[in-house]
């Protein structure tokens, strides 16, 4: 049975932040069937016509740019849902929010008129 809701989030990790993320360890949608996977699980297989719920957690990194953009082509009639999604930089931690660029992740070209919330 293919599910209506499926989240995808970092389920692997040892930071609880991490592993506890996912809204549908915590809310019920009446009337769907939901799944929990994780992040590196996106897109295989298939989403089909599966609405997508994506994070929490630092997912806009480097990591997971290419399967956020393939996300919209493979999966063009289902809705897609970025839940308390935040950005990493390992590299510089005096990297702010105000500098990061969302431009590949969010990218009108896959998401449609959609922009982060500052």
């Amino acid at each position: 049975m293919v599910a209506d809701i499926i989240n995808y989030h970092v389920r692997h990790s040892v930071n609880i932040g991490d592993f506890v993320s996912s809204p549908l360890s915590y809310f019920d949608i009446p009337g769907c069937r939901s799944e929990i996977r994780d992040i590196d699980e996106l897109l295989q297989p298939s989403l089909g016509t599966s609405d997508a719920i994506i994070g929490g957690g630092g997912l806009l990194f480097p990591r997971f740019l290419k399967n956020l953009q393939q996300l919209r082509q493979r999966n063009p009639s289902g809705r897609v849902i970025l839940w308390g999604v935040g950005q990493q930089s390992y590299h510089d931690p005096s990297q702010s929010w105000r500098n990061f660029d969302y431009a590949p992740y969010l990218s009108n070209s896959h998401y449609g008129n959609f922009a982060p919330a500052y």
